[in-house]
């Protein structure tokens, strides 16, 4: 499900921003084309709910490397397209909202942060099956 979300991320950042911006959702070494964007997991916690159910809370990063030389004027443009470009993306067909949308600008570069949670059912195999019952009712005469 990790990488059906890096891929809606990457999806809507492609269709609202255009071809003007590379998208990496694998590190790169050497040879950036900025500006670009770098998607990846940051955080991943499982809460158990009732029965079977689990909830996912997963925190997933943005980083923005801009393209010129007004570095500050181009994040601080990026901030707010960000905030409305993330609030949805649908990931195999379900729709997903961003929640806890932060984000920090340092050396140069924007890393934003929003979370996409859902409820995960797991099915138990462990657990043991219910075997078959026979009941039987009558009267007892003494």
């Amino acid at each position: 499900m990790v990488n059906s979300i890096i891929d809606a991320i990457a999806s809507k950042l492609g269709e609202e921003l255009g071809e003007g911006f590379t998208i990496y959702k694998e590190v790169q070494e050497q040879g950036l084309d900025i500006p670009c964007f770098f998607i990846f997991l940051r955080t991943s916690n499982q809460k158990k709910m009732i029965g079977r159910r689990y909830f996912r809370e997963q925190q997933f990063t943005v980083e923005y490397h801009p393209g010129t030389d007004s570095r500050k004027a181009e994040i601080n443009d990026m901030i707010d397209r960000l905030n409305e470009i993330l609030e949805y993306v649908t990931a195999d067909g379900d729709l997903y909202r961003g929640t806890k949308m932060n984000c920090e600008a340092a050396d140069g570069i924007l890393r934003f942060y929003v979370n996409y949670n859902y409820y995960v059912y797991r099915q138990d195999e462990a657990a043991d099956t219910m075997g078959s019952a026979e009941i039987s009712s009558g009267i007892k005469n003494d």
